[in-house]
């Protein structure tokens, strides 16, 4: 009985499993086949639509152009103080820093505010 060489038929079943492993782990880094690569930077923003915070959303509240409607979502800012805000802004020109913020009479805490909102001219 004549012996069968098995070493190519090993060969390509290694090339195969090499190749297997690797769409496989590719698949898990980019995405593929339904899986999607872990989340590692959220940024937090105040929502328009109720007066708490959601930290899905990836923009902050820009002070100086912000609306009533949207500074009132901030936390510990109400109508009042949001359309304070508003006015501030309208006579004295955009906030130049987080410290000229505290000049709107009614500004408590502004560590409150801070994290939700970024200083754009």
């Amino acid at each position: 009985m004549k012996r069968i060489d098995d070493r190519p038929f090993l060969v390509v079943l290694s090339v195969l499993l090499i190749a297997v492993i690797l769409i496989c782990g590719l698949s898990m880094e980019y995405g593929w086949l339904g899986y999607s690569a872990p989340i590692t930077e959220i940024s937090t923003v105040a929502t328009v639509s109720t007066n708490s915070v959601d930290s899905s959303q990836t923009m902050l509240v820009p002070i100086n152009t912000a609306s009533t409607e949207l500074l009132d979502t901030l936390p510990g800012i109400g109508p009042v103080l949001a359309q304070r805000i508003v006015d501030y802004r309208e006579t004295h020109g955009p906030f130049t820093s987080f410290e000229a913020i505290k000049e709107v009479k009614g500004i408590g805490v502004l560590e409150k505010i801070r994290p939700y909102i970024t200083i754009e001219y």
